[in-house]
């Protein structure tokens, strides 16, 4: 399961905020794909919460643009700044209006109720 095989990673040694050609490291994809088990691991073993990819985005922005409140909940608790702009301009919030913009077009409940919550812990963390 992949959780062993990242604590097998970790404890030989890996570095959990190596950053591929485009920047993004683990956290990143943790964000993009919904992995909030591996994004705890990966923090409680030292993963920096707002390092930055090619274009300035931290983790927290990846959560919210493809809206993983579980994910954006634990970056939030583990101090990342909800604030941070990208080379864009935006802000992880920016990201998720956004997305609930696209998803209220669409009428996708799913979406919405997702990128609502989104907001809303952003609201609760100030960002």
């Amino acid at each position: 399961d992949k959780l062993s095989i990242l604590d097998t990673f970790i404890s030989l040694g890996i570095d959990v905020n190596h950053q591929s050609e485009n920047r993004m490291a683990a956290l990143h994809w943790c964000a993009l794909f919904g992995e909030p088990s591996l994004a705890k691991k990966l923090i409680q073993a030292g993963a920096i919460v707002d390092i930055l990819d090619f274009n300035n985005n931290s983790s927290l922005h990846e959560s919210c643009k493809f809206g993983h409140s579980a994910i954006l909940a634990l970056l939030l608790e583990s101090g990342a700044k909800a604030n941070l702009k990208n080379k864009d301009g935006k802000t992880g919030r920016d990201l998720a209006l956004e997305e609930l913009e696209i998803a209220e077009l669409e009428g996708d409940e799913e979406k919405l109720g997702r990128y609502e919550r989104i907001i809303s812990l952003l609201d609760v963390y100030g960002g």
